[in-house]
């Protein structure tokens, strides 16, 4: 297992609930649904829970002239059976998941109760890619050529929860976010929910290599609080196909996503949250 780099910022008590790690492919057309049983045999002992949901799309950072977000190819299909589902193989005590679709391979860490501890990031990387191998062999021995690797991924969602009852919206954003101005939204009308996105170029030596993104929102949790969730997602093309190449990007992204929560991140928050360094 890698160390974690002595110059990033690390915190005792991150509000993170769920980190994803994942590499999409060039889709396996020929891949069916009797395929997911014999996939799920090799991965059972461990994640002996199954769900299937409907694939995510299919996308792809390309850069240009007037290209600003990430690329969705909008496809036709016409086909005389149901499209293949995504598999979730779930963990006994429902913390980790591993995500199968025809063009994807996911691998997610989930805080699924308080007082759990966050894993961290060299585990969650560590089990993807135990997990990843597993999966080409698994294909080799059905017939599929090894996933032909177009991005990686990697996401962060925190969560931080708040009282509407001691602080609205806009005064707590404040508290969390250095970019957020208390006049601007203050007063009436008064701010009731949130959905922000933007994103960012990544570049690595002067190339541009994918796009970190950036997602803010309110949400309403089961025991009836309330929560501002910030997601992080840095997503692109490898410097090439083999493992080290998606262990750099993966690297790569973290170190990104880690610089820029705590970039935009208040200090008192940092506080609260036990920043070491």
């Amino acid at each position: 297992m890698s160390t974690r780099p002595g110059h990033l910022p690390d915190f005792t008590s991150p509000p993170l609930i769920e980190v994803a790690l994942g590499v999409q492919f060039t889709p396996l057309e020929n891949l069916q649904t009797l395929h997911g049983g014999i996939i799920w045999e090799a991965y059972k002992d461990k994640y002996p829970y199954t769900k299937e949901l409907p694939p995510l799309p299919h996308v792809l950072e390309t850069f240009g002239r007037r290209q600003v977000h990430s690329s969705i190819p909008f496809k036709l299909s016409l086909q005389d059976r149901p499209d293949v589902p995504r598999y979730w193989f779930i963990s006994e005590n429902n913390d980790q998941l591993i995500q199968i679709q025809k063009d994807r391979f996911l691998q997610n860490w989930r805080k699924e109760s308080s007082k759990a501890e966050y894993p961290r990031y060299e585990s969650i990387r560590e089990d993807f890619f135990s997990n990843y191998k597993t999966f080409c062999r698994t294909l080799a021995d059905i017939g599929f050529a090894e996933p032909d690797i177009n991005q990686c991924e990697i996401t962060y969602i925190n969560e931080i929860e708040f009282s509407s009852e001691k602080s609205n919206i806009n005064d707590f954003l404040c508290k969390i976010l250095r970019i957020w101005k208390s006049d601007v939204l203050n007063g009436e009308p008064e701010l009731e929910n949130i959905k922000l996105s933007w994103s960012s170029i990544l570049k690595s030596k002067d190339s541009e290599i994918g796009r970190l993104h950036t997602k803010l929102n309110t949400k309403y949790l089961e025991n009836d609080g309330e929560a501002i969730r910030l997601q992080l997602t840095a997503r692109g093309m490898p410097s090439g196909y083999n493992i080290k190449d998606i262990e750099d990007f993966f690297d790569f992204g973290r170190e990104e996503i880690v610089n820029y929560f705590t970039k935009i991140t208040t200090d008192s928050m940092h506080e609260i949250w036990g920043r070491k360094k």
